[in-house]
């Protein structure tokens, strides 16, 4: 009797099994045809690996990455909306200050009422998730912005004892910009660094021409404890966050907004000292 040769290559396959009691196993089937020398092969030999707990385990794991996925649109969600609604609070209260003086409050009130209908878009970008965010860029004055921000965050700023001292740059050429979408920027910036200075400093604001590229730099520096080191790297990192209660987005929303104006943000912090962030843009 000749000697048992190997036949042709083997093959694999994944197949789903009844069990008795009515559940599915998922098995890997591995087969090989044997036949004696000489002969036609009349016999496989075939390896089953049950494979369902790695399956059900892949699953689950793809069920937590959706979880964890939906939890930090949530938490971004909830980000992005609630400066503007820190804004409209801030407002109101300012609003409410003037008229027990007798002072006209159509300005406070008109600046609430464009921050809630900056709320609405910002839902109403939700719908277009899977596409990039667009929006018209028009000719921007940067001073203005900075100057708008600075309005609505003043009574956060009086609450927590920070002197703001606001710097404007003289000839600024205009950006092209979406205004919302850089005016959310300035404002993060803001109340983060009122947010380092719980106990009161001093915010200094300036915005400068550069020539060379041309465009517009602007500087948010304050007092406050600053940055440590180990944490600068991954400053703007998504869900990267130096305070307790921090979500970690608002850098990580900054900096993209940025850079899709073709623009670019940098830190610069030494722990005691303070920190200072720079923004760029490109002038038209």
């Amino acid at each position: 009797m000749g000697g048992i040769e190997g036949g042709p290559p083997y093959r694999q396959a994944e197949y789903r099994y009844r069990r008795k009691d009515g559940g599915t196993i998922h098995a890997n089937v591995t087969t090989s045809p044997i036949h004696l020398a000489g002969e036609p092969a009349r016999l496989s030999v075939a390896l089953i690996e049950d494979v369902t707990e790695r399956m059900q385990a892949q699953e689950a794991l793809r069920r937590s990455e959706r979880l964890a996925m939906t939890g930090r649109l949530a938490a971004s969600v909830a980000h992005e909306i609630g400066n503007p609604l820190q804004a409209v609070i801030g407002c109101l209260s300012l609003a409410q200050e003037a008229r027990a003086a007798g002072e006209d409050t159509a300005r406070y009130m008109q600046v609430a009422m464009d921050e809630l209908d900056r709320a609405a878009r910002l839902v109403g970008r939700m719908r277009d998730l899977n596409r990039p965010t667009e929006g018209e860029r028009e000719a921007v004055e940067v001073n203005d912005l900075v100057e708008r921000v600075l309005l609505l965050s003043r009574k956060q700023c009086q609450n927590q004892h920070v002197e703001v001292r606001w710097e404007a740059g003289q000839d600024l050429p205009a950006v092209a910009a979406v205004a919302d979408r850089v005016q959310q920027v300035f404002l993060n910036l803001v109340l983060n660094a009122v947010d380092a200075m719980p106990g009161g400093g001093e915010l200094a604001v300036r915005t400068a021409h550069t020539p060379d590229p041309a465009g517009v730099a602007v500087t948010f520096a304050d007092t406050g404890s600053g940055i440590p080191e180990e944490q600068l790297e991954r400053l703007f990192e998504p869900f990267a966050s130096t305070k307790t209660e921090g979500l970690g987005l608002g850098l990580y929303v900054s900096r993209n907004i940025v850079h899709e104006h073709g623009g670019h943000i940098h830190v610069d912090s030494t722990p005691g000292q303070g920190a200072t962030f720079t923004i760029w843009l490109p002038a038209e």
